[in-house]
């Protein structure tokens, strides 16, 4: 949902700085095809530029006047957008207050079939995992995972076995200390944070940043899963606590027929190499791929009891679709 709102400032800069079509241009994108966003924007426009020409006449009164509502409707840009914790607020209610609460949310600025969409995808999310309240820490925690939902990637992470030169490794070890985490043009490589640091004892070792733990991961697109723009579009249907053929404990997974081919074709391609699970450009788990994976497949490895509780409310609150072996 996050894409569908702006910030006000962006749209004060396009009223106050920009003229004629490039003014249009802008605001019509910062409108987002909402009808109610683009009639506040052309209010903001009229007010201010009658304020510009108050002021070239010197017309005090009247400037001051045309400024007081002006910063009335700069008050309203904020107020065209919808944020998850509006929405949680909505879904806590009795079902006929939620239904009219959600209503009223889909049709807010006029009707837009993207925000719609994202607006049932947040409720289905949240209706899914509402259950796993009473694991939780606290209702700040749910909140949290709510709000990083759809930050799901895959990527293959870099190993001893890779042909990766002494020299790009150390360039992109000195790069992460120097610029942070995030690839920069013509990369084939990012680094991702640990979420358990602990539990990763793989090679290379990770590199630590502002204090946290770091391992590089390829981003290249035969050694990667991402949902994005352009590509097709895939997700988890559920996951589960399970037993091996062995009696060891796995969090068993099933993608939807989308996921299910992506994933065939991506597994089948990278055979005994280390998969990364990544929500929100954290690991959660590392484990190599045993076998092609289809619509079914579980994690597995050293999991104590915790472990495979912790990584089964991770992709149960996240929808998180993926990794390791069948």
């Amino acid at each position: 949902m996050e894409a569908f709102n702006i910030r006000p400032q962006e749209v004060i800069i396009a009223v106050e700085t920009k003229g004629g079509a490039e003014r249009t241009a802008r605001l019509a994108e910062l409108a987002q095809g909402m009808p109610e966003r683009a009639d506040l924007f052309a209010q903001l426009v009229a007010k201010y530029d009658a304020m510009q020409a108050a002021h070239t006449a010197q017309l005090a009164d009247v400037e001051a006047k045309l400024s007081n509502e002006y910063d009335a409707l700069k008050l309203k840009i904020d107020a065209t957008n919808l944020r998850a914790n509006q929405l949680e607020v909505s879904l806590e209610k009795p079902a006929d207050q939620r239904k009219a609460d959600l209503d009223a949310a889909k049709t807010a600025g006029g009707a837009l079939p993207a925000r719609a969409k994202a607006i049932d995808d947040f409720v289905t999310a949240f209706d899914a995992y509402h259950g796993l309240k009473g694991a939780l820490d606290d209702a700040a925690e749910l909140k949290r995972n709510l709000q990083g939902s759809g930050v799901l990637e895959f990527h293959i992470a870099l190993s001893s076995a890779d042909s990766l030169s002494r020299d790009t490794y150390e360039r992109l070890v000195k790069q992460l200390h120097t610029k942070g985490p995030r690839a920069q043009a013509g990369d084939e490589l990012a680094w991702f944070q640990l979420d358990r640091p602990e539990s990763y004892h793989s090679y290379p070792l990770p590199e630590s940043f502002n204090d946290k733990q770091y391992i590089l991961c390829w981003i290249t697109p035969e050694k990667s899963v991402v949902n994005g723009p352009g590509l097709p579009r895939w997700a988890m249907e559920k996951a589960m606590s399970q037993q091996d053929l062995s009696g060891g404990k796995v969090v068993a997974f099933q993608l939807d027929a989308t996921g299910g081919k992506l994933f065939q074709e991506f597994t089948g391609a990278n055979l005994k190499k280390p998969l990364s699970a990544i929500l929100d450009r954290k690991i959660i788990s590392v484990a190599t791929i045993q076998s092609a994976i289809g619509s079914n497949g579980q994690i597995s490895g050293d999991y104590s009891t915790e472990d495979l509780k912790l990584s089964r409310q991770h992709l149960q609150r996240r929808q998180l679709a993926g990794s390791v072996g069948r």
